[in-house]
């Protein structure tokens, strides 16, 4: 899970392969669920809440939202050879960065 910077929204990930986006306020659904392609092991928000980052297994991707869609922002991020057990994006989010089981730390 996520909470936006503002503290106004949740953004969850499950093993049942959606996203959803959630109001802290009133406790209820505001977007979502979103379906992905495998479990999603964390997301984070871009400082703007514009932006969330989700991991999947050994895949990254950047999706634009607003307060009814997720699009995915470009191709996923693809290089790491075992699971991604870690995630941050900078504060201006240009960074995106990752860690793996692989022993390896990639920026992107």
């Amino acid at each position: 899970i996520d909470i936006s910077v503002d503290n106004t929204l949740l953004a969850s990930g499950s093993w049942d392969k959606t996203v959803r986006i959630w109001n802290l306020e009133t406790g209820k659904l505001v977007a979502g669920p979103f379906d992905n392609i495998q479990w999603v092991g964390a997301v984070v928000f871009s400082t703007d809440s514009k932006k969330l980052a989700v991991k999947s297994g050994t895949c990254l991707k950047v999706w634009d939202f607003d307060a009814s869609t997720l699009e995915t922002v470009g191709t996923p991020f693809e290089g790491h050879t075992k699971f991604i057990n870690g995630l941050a994006l900078s504060f201006d989010g240009a960074l995106l960065a990752s860690s793996s089981y692989d022993n390896t730390i990639k920026l992107w």
